[in-house]
């Protein structure tokens, strides 16, 4: 018996199959796509880097990062799953905090998907002590999210080992290169 997600997948492969021959060219985001698509002339990649002319308003004063009201400012943007390592953090930072690391703030700034995540991670949250070091901020407009990331002294990518995942750039990494 499939589940509604694979009867999805099912569905649009068969629909990219039927389509496919009526396309004249094909863009993908990343390198490691053209593999499926081999038996194709018209395939090109165009990487999905973050546009510098994004963050043209945002100062990249490295400054306000020495005086953090929390001390020592991490952040993850992007989707928040399971599957992206929101538990690992969470735990990362209840280990720093066992360590004696009070003052690690985490800002998770993205959509939580599903969205029952959210009350999981607030019961590991109170459950851990971690109320006042981490942030859920959930979705913020873009142009917002290049000053969360000048604010912070290192962004995290945490990707759990998924086919999807194993061979693709993330374009959260090349922001946090970004934003120093």
């Amino acid at each position: 018996r499939l589940s509604g997600r694979q009867i999805i997948s099912l569905a649009y492969l068969l629909a990219e199959r039927c389509f496919l021959p009526f396309i004249d060219e094909m863009v993908i985001a990343e390198d490691s796509y053209i593999e499926n698509y081999h038996d194709r002339k018209n395939v090109v990649a165009i990487r999905n880097y973050p546009l510098f002319t994004h963050f043209a308003n945002t100062s990249l004063n490295t400054e306000s990062r020495e005086g953090a009201i929390h001390g020592f400012r991490v952040c993850y943007v992007g989707g928040v799953t399971k599957l992206r390592g929101v538990l690992e953090l969470i735990e990362a930072l209840r280990v720093l905090k066992t360590d004696g690391y009070q003052n690690v703030a985490l800002s998770l700034v993205g959509p939580l998907v599903p969205t029952e995540l959210k009350e999981e991670l607030g019961t590991l949250i109170r459950e851990y002590g971690l109320e006042g070091n981490v942030r859920i901020r959930g979705p913020v407009p873009y142009t917002e999210v290049f000053g969360i990331l000048v604010r912070s002294h290192t962004g995290v990518v945490i990707l759990r080992p998924n086919a999807n995942y194993l061979e693709s750039l993330p374009t959260k990494l090349f922001e946090y290169m970004a934003a120093g």
